[in-house]
């Protein structure tokens, strides 16, 4: 069970596992799996108010449903409450009638509808019901919730069972915000209106109706005569994929387009797959006149263990006479057939046999089919490719009525993602990559001008990512690029793409994104600090110091943007405007070891005197050996530097001899020891380092 975080602000891994968990439920619900351990329902009976009884089998509530939410009312106003709920799985909501039958004189009730007036709101939310007895019997009390229990609400109708009571000495509401107001004329048995400040209830009649009957299921309610049909609305291409044709030969899918094409998988083990071909076989000149091509492909051959399957499938269907283009099909042809199936079905169950699949002239999906599917059926959605868009979503549903939103468009990117979830991130990015080749031929008609200028701009987007995810950060940059003409106005991708593209060290790449950003962001010190420090690596010095100066100026206490400054000056040999950078970044960090060691190398070893100084340089190094515990040979060598800068040549010989036995142990290191033998040489002359 995913379990929520105990704290508005979670540590990163709590929430990280709490995510993870969410999404493995998620997953289990997809796969039709039972999100409660198929648990059946439970229900419990309140032993007047003394302990509960377990009712679950006897009440007929034991549903092996993934039960959620629960709503009470009185569906057919017969006096005893009913039950709505929703669960996970199908079905996603159930009506439970009541169809108890107790004593007539045992089991009174009455229903109250409350009526806010002109100081409260019109539902009442939040008033009390009180009923007392005639008797001294103790008095009954609901209150109006605007929602109860979990994900649910209630009918605003108050029930109260009233077992044997015949009458009612008084009502009292209290109103949320108001005074208490006594009712009268409200009596067992019937159904009542309480308006503020009336004070008398108002008798309501139930309407007359009678519930439909439901239609029995019948053993013959299976896959075989009642096949599930799905018609996409918002078509996408289906997936590059190859079948074998008898003879072995590979063929591309693909080369079949420019009609109409049914893709129907079949195992001669399956007698509904055997008598679907047969009908096929007797509407072959009608599949001809309609222009659509079918492609029968036997499962068989990809059952490891059974090495004749393919052989089989080919003598039957030599047997049938089938007329049609047949083979064998591929693993990868099924698996696209299974990632476009999860992709518009949210419960990824496997796919049958028989499953079929009728693509448009264009290679796009038009509907699955899964069991045995009738030629007219069939021949009836050919017809129906060429509708317009309103009349498919139409007859994409059993029944009539009205739709509440307009049509979806085709989205391709659902399918990549597919690829994705399943772990076939090369899959999924081959399969926009194709898609992107011509999507003004392979959408045509699915997508608006708008849409398609979308898709171009988020599939390229989703390729890059994909590119940075499975660690090809080349790649990526190859794939943002097209978003340079595409979308040049998106700044915001641009500028993520950017600071991306720059961490995993792609400066040049990087550099035309945030340049594209800084024409209409011109004084944001973030951006000014990432374009400056990829023309430091581009090899452009003079224009980073010119941003960073920029960024300086707008962010006078950024610690990185000060060193920064101060190592492109340094790179230019502009020790002293360097030195007043890294002071500066000392100034805003007194113990940050990186510029404290920069400056204390300056201050040890320039040739000019005016800006060395031995003992705040010594100070510096010797804080920052401290932090890192003395077994850097690169800050041990800068305090040796200082120590050779004060004449304290025998300590800077012994710091500088402990430097080269660290760097001796590490291959790394290799090309640094050279420079710390040129310095101890120097120490043994009684000379201190001078470095420009």
């Amino acid at each position: 069970m995913a379990q929520s975080p105990e704290t508005a602000t979670p540590e990163a891994n709590e929430l990280e596992r709490y995510l993870l968990n969410w999404s493995a439920l998620g997953q289990m619900i997809d796969e039709g799996r039972s999100f409660s351990g198929y648990e059946r329902n439970c229900a419990f009976l309140n032993v007047d108010g003394k302990s509960f009884a377990t009712v679950s089998a006897s009440s007929g509530l034991d549903l092996m449903d993934d039960a959620r939410a629960v709503a009470t009312c009185d569906w057919n106003f017969d006096g005893k409450l009913d039950f709505w709920v929703t669960n996970r799985t199908a079905p996603k909501v159930r009506l439970l009638m009541n169809e108890s039958a107790p004593a007539p004189e045992t089991s009174h009730f009455v229903a109250l509808r409350l009526k806010g007036g002109k100081n409260i709101n019109r539902d009442a939310i939040g008033a009390r019901i009180e009923i007392y007895p005639d008797t001294s019997r103790k008095h009954y009390i609901r209150t109006l919730h605007a929602g109860d229990g979990f994900i649910a609400q209630s009918s605003r109708w108050l029930h109260f069972g009233l077992g044997s009571l015949e009458s009612i000495d008084r009502v009292i509401v209290r109103w949320p915000g108001a005074s208490a107001e006594p009712f009268t004329g409200v009596t067992p048995g019937g159904f009542f209106e309480l308006e503020q400040g009336t004070g008398t209830a108002k008798s309501w009649e139930p309407p007359a109706f009678a519930l439909p009957a439901a239609n029995p299921a019948t053993a013959s309610d299976s896959l075989a005569s009642r096949p599930i049909r799905t018609w996409l609305i918002g078509r996408v291409p289906f997936p590059r994929a190859d079948y074998n044709a008898w003879d072995g030969a590979r063929k591309p899918l693909h080369s079949l387009r420019g009609k109409p094409l049914a893709i129907n998988l079949w195992s001669t083990t399956c007698n509904p797959c055997l008598a679907e071909l047969q009908e096929w076989k007797e509407s072959a000149s009608r599949f001809d006149e309609a222009g659509v091509q079918v492609l029968t492909l036997t499962v068989d051959g990809l059952d490891p263990s059974n090495a004749d399957g393919s052989a089989a499938a080919e003598k039957l269907a030599t047997e049938l006479q089938l007329p049609f283009l047949a083979g064998n099909a591929t693993a990868k042809l099924v698996e696209a057939m299974e990632i476009v199936h999860r992709t518009f079905v949210a419960l990824k169950k496997p796919l049958p046999v028989p499953t079929t699949f009728l693509l448009d002239q264009h290679g796009r999906v038009a509907a699955i089919y899964q069991g045995r599917t009738a030629a007219d059926t069939l021949l009836r959605d050919v017809a129906l490719l060429e509708q317009p868009v309103k009349v498919q979503r139409d007859q994409a549903v059993p029944f009539a009525g009205s739709w509440a939103s307009i049509p979806y468009e085709a989205d391709p990117l659902r399918v990549a993602l597919s690829y994705s979830a399943a772990g076939k991130p090369e899959l999924a990015i081959g399969y926009l990559k194709d898609t992107l080749e011509e999507p003004e031929v392979t959408l045509a008609g699915v997508l608006s001008e708008a849409g398609l200028k979308k898709f171009k701009i988020d599939g390229q987007a989703m390729v890059g990512q994909m590119h940075l995810d499975a660690g090809d950060p080349k790649s990526a940059a190859s794939a943002y690029a097209e978003l340079l003409t595409l979308a040049p106005e998106a700044t915001a991708s641009h500028r993520a793409i950017g600071e991306n593209l720059l961490q995993r060290n792609l400066a040049e790449p990087a550099l035309a994104h945030l340049n594209l950003v800084l024409k209409s962001t011109p004084n944001d010190a973030s951006l000014l600090f990432n374009i400056a420090l990829a023309e430091t690596a581009t090899n452009q010095p003079e224009a980073a110091i010119k941003h960073f100066k920029a960024a300086v100026a707008l962010a006078p206490d950024d610690l990185a943007t000060h060193f920064q400054l101060g190592n492109a000056l340094l790179q230019q040999k502009d020790v002293e405007g360097a030195i007043v950078h890294y002071r500066e970044a000392l100034r805003i960090e007194p113990n940050w070891p990186l510029a404290a060691h920069q400056l204390a190398w300056l201050l040890a070893t320039q040739p000019n005197d005016a800006l060395r100084n031995g003992e705040e340089a010594l100070a510096l190094a010797e804080a920052v050996c401290q932090r890192d515990g003395g077994g850097n040979p690169v800050t041990l060598h800068t305090w040796s530097a200082a120590l050779a800068e004060l004449g304290r040549f025998p300590e800077a010989l012994q710091i500088s001899t402990r430097a080269a036995q660290i760097a001796e142990d590490e291959p790394r290191f290799a090309k640094f020891l050279e420079k710390i033998n040129e310095a101890r040489a120097l120490y043994r002359k009684r000379r201190p380092i001078r470095s420009r």
